[in-house]
């Protein structure tokens, strides 16, 4: 009887157990405005306020391995993020980092700069990043959006620079604010051999250009796709293709423009070509 009660109380002890654990793990996701989990790390689990701050400790070294950053609510990004490489010096060690909105999400969740004259969000040489703006990755929702609202010149969205390679935006909104001849764009691919990047079903918003290809010619940004994406509302080009091109598909795109604007020497267009060198198919668009 004595062994009875006391695999009773061994089993009501392990019941609180899991019950405060489950509790602990859905607090700590309810409370976040960016959650992020890593598989290897000195931390493989933290609550960030802004996603400066969750790419900072990645940057450092703090969450290595396979990574996962999930966008629970709106963030305001007081100062500009850049993602290192894995390898780099600061300490950054991941094989791939995914960026998306929380798996329960219903409503689309901004990440939002508050400053001016910089890009939002740097890739300095990251590799095998996804910003996917679908909860859990599945269906063809668009909950989050990467915004720079600034209509000050060099406002830049997001850019990709010194070899990133082999990311992805997906299902997600890259918006601008950038008016009339105002020298921003929405997405750039800039120096460093930047290669086998897509953004693919995403929308493109805003900006004085879309998406830019502003390389160093000889030096190709070789296999950049954009296909099935919205592009909409730039006031020159929804997509430029300056220089450092390289090998390029655009496929079957939507470009929608409201306003238009010559101002400045730029031609409201949706696609232009301008390095003579690059190889770009251009499908269906």
């Amino acid at each position: 009887m004595r062994h009875y009660y006391k695999l009773l109380k061994a089993k009501a002890l392990w019941r609180r157990t899991m019950v405060m654990l489950l509790l602990s793990v859905a607090a700590f996701n309810v409370s976040a405005q960016i959650s992020l989990t890593s598989s290897a790390g000195s931390i493989t689990a933290a609550n960030y306020t802004t996603l400066k701050a969750a790419i900072d400790n990645i940057n450092n070294g703090t969450h290595t391995g396979s990574i996962v950053v999930l966008v629970h609510t709106n963030t305001t990004e007081a100062a500009a993020i850049t993602l290192n490489e894995s390898g780099n010096v600061s300490g950054a060690l991941y094989s791939d980092i995914m960026i998306r909105p929380a798996d329960t999400a219903t409503a689309v969740k901004t990440i939002t700069a508050s400053f001016t004259a910089a890009t939002l969000l740097t890739y300095n040489g990251a590799d095998n990043v996804t910003i996917d703006g679908r909860p859990l990755s599945t269906g063809t929702s668009r909950l989050l959006t990467i915004s720079n609202p600034n209509n000050v010149a060099a406002s830049h969205t997001i850019a990709l620079s010194a070899g990133a390679s082999s990311n992805l935006f997906t299902y997600c909104t890259i918006d601008n604010g950038a008016i009339g001849a105002t020298a921003s764009s929405a997405l750039r691919i800039l120096t460093g051999l930047n290669a086998n990047n897509t953004i693919l079903n995403a929308t493109v918003s805003g900006g004085n250009l879309g998406v830019e290809i502003a390389g160093t010619n000889g030096t190709a940004n070789n296999g950049t796709t954009v296909k099935n994406c919205l592009l909409v509302n730039q006031k020159a080009t929804a997509i430029r293709l300056a220089s450092g091109v390289g090998s390029m598909i655009i496929d079957s795109n939507n470009c929608t423009h409201t306003v238009a604007t010559t101002t400045g020497g730029y031609q409201f267009l949706n696609i232009t070509i301008i390095e003579p060198a690059a190889t770009v198919n251009v499908t269906k668009n």
